[in-house]
């Protein structure tokens, strides 16, 4: 028979348990209760369509050797990686969601009226930094050279790096004018491209502590960020890198998801485009040791044709590491109530049923422009011309107000309305007789094409508008690290 401290060593393997403050007072984890390695792997921008198309190889593999299961109707709760991000793993919104329907009050978001990117993400509910202080050592490893997806293009994120490991060094050598092109000639000695270099690091920490408990989170950018075509030559390599490095995976719960559909290619601005936008990709591997666990593979198999959003990606992370491992992965009938102090959990356990009626995008704070669930909208009669010319105007005024915003004025082109287009409203009627109107608009200059949704009296919703259309070329001469650059069109381009 194991003595406790045996048990100790088989089932938390080498952990060194940080305070925890974010737990409820007499919330523990059963000493001989196991725990398991989790593993995130994001690749930007990808869709669920677009990983059914481009790594047909991969998902077979991670389905019938890992016990993966897909989660179909995955949906986005912000425009871009810093505001998902901020779902899946901080459980905070950036937007405020208002009742598509108008019945209920507005959900406000979790910074107020402050600027989320000027705020530090330090010791609040960062899910990676709850794993480090309950004992596992952690990874985190970006590809991109322009700062990580907390601090892009000029946000504060972390102050102190939450992981242990990081590639921030390498990320900094990377754009320094002294050291770039070493980093550029050990990329090239050793084939690295389209940041797969973030795999060889990842297999070190995984040698390194194979007998640890761990939590790695991986974030790849340059692979399909901007170019639907370049990760279809990379599904071997994926395939590769889950085949080869099996043993490490095989016992763990594994992710690989993107944060949101592509938003840069020509795609984008077609009717799926712009649905997988808002339907990125995700598979969850199951642990060996719970491939029979039949209540957790059939409320994950319901689920995975069921609508979730990033915030249920959060509470599964935090299921993981909290209810299901103190209840030995049993008892996964019904949502449990999280031992978290201080914070309220948005999301539902994808371990756990999700409820047998549709959530609303409202009921899953997710604001209406990025909800994949819409209602009939009807083209608005030429009768309402009176409100037509309000909302035209109201849209461009507050397209202009974006540049105002951002102090862009002066290096970004006056946007107009393009005569030579057709501006499309639709509007749907909610019961309350209430309207909601779809507008569509392309400006000048640049053919911009956007997207808003506008209220009963002619405001844009939340103040997001959404371009829809490519602006990398008409942006970023003047407004590269702008986040007000899908507004830009730079007035050096007309000259």
């Amino acid at each position: 028979m194991l003595n406790d401290i045996e048990k100790a060593f088989r089932y938390r393997r080498y952990t060194i348990k940080e305070n925890t403050p974010f737990l409820e007072e007499n919330f523990n984890i059963p000493i001989n209760n196991k725990l398991y390695d989790v593993h995130i792997y994001v690749i930007d921008s990808l869709s669920y369509y677009h990983a059914l198309r481009a790594l047909p190889k991969t998902r077979k593999f991670l389905k019938e050797k890992l016990n993966g299961v897909e989660m179909k109707y995955l949906n986005v709760i912000g425009p871009n990686s810093r505001l998902n991000a901020y779902g899946f793993l901080l459980n905070k919104q950036d937007i405020d969601v208002h009742d598509f329907f108008s019945f209920n009050k507005t959900k406000k978001n979790d910074f107020g009226d402050l600027n989320s990117c000027e705020i530090a993400l330090d010791n609040q509910t960062f899910i990676q930094e709850y794993y480090r202080k309950m004992g596992y050592v952690t990874l985190s490893a970006e590809d991109s050279e322009f700062g990580g997806t907390f601090t892009y293009p000029t946000c504060v994120g972390f102050k102190k790096k939450p992981a242990h490991h990081t590639l921030t060094p390498l990320q900094v050598l990377s754009i320094h004018p002294i050291t770039s092109k070493l980093v550029k000639d050990v990329y090239k000695r050793k084939c690295y491209h389209h940041g797969f270099h973030i795999m060889d690091y990842t297999i070190d920490f995984l040698q390194k502590y194979e007998n640890n408990l761990k939590m790695t989170l991986i974030w790849q950018t340059n692979i399909n960020h901007g170019n639907l075509n370049n990760i279809f030559a990379a599904d071997d390599i994926y395939y590769n890198f889950f085949k080869e490095n099996e043993k490490y995976y095989k016992n763990s719960f594994s992710i690989l998801m993107g944060d949101h559909g592509d938003k840069t290619d020509i795609f984008s601005i077609t009717d799926i485009g712009r649905y997988e936008q808002k339907n990125p990709y995700f598979i969850i591997t199951i642990p060996e040791d719970l491939k029979y666990n039949a209540q957790l593979i059939k409320n994950l198999n319901e689920n995975s044709k069921k609508h979730a959003s990033h915030f249920d990606v959060y509470a599964t992370l935090l299921d993981i590491l909290t209810n299901a491992p103190k209840d030995r992965f049993k008892m996964l009938d019904k949502q449990k109530e999280f031992p978290i102090k201080n914070d309220t959990i948005k999301g539902l356990s994808l371990l756990r049923p999700l409820p047998n009626y549709s959530r609303s995008c409202y009921e899953m704070f997710i604001p209406p422009q990025y909800c994949l669930c819409k209602p009939k909208f009807k083209f608005l009669p030429p009768s309402m011309a009176k409100e037509r010319t309000k909302i035209e105007k109201n849209f461009i005024k507050a397209l202009n107000n974006k540049l105002v915003e951002g102090n862009l004025t002066d290096k970004c082109a006056e946007i107009k309305l393009d005569r030579s287009e057709k501006f499309i409203i639709k509007f749907f009627r909610v019961e309350n007789s209430k309207i909601v109107y779809k507008v569509y608009g392309v400006t000048i200059p640049g053919k911009a094409k956007f997207y808003a949704l506008m209220s009963n009296n002619f405001e844009v919703m939340n103040n997001k508008i959404i371009r829809l259309s490519v602006y990398k070329h008409q942006a970023e001469p003047c407004a590269k690290y702008s986040l007000y650059k899908p507004y830009c069109y730079c007035k050096s381009l007309l000259s």
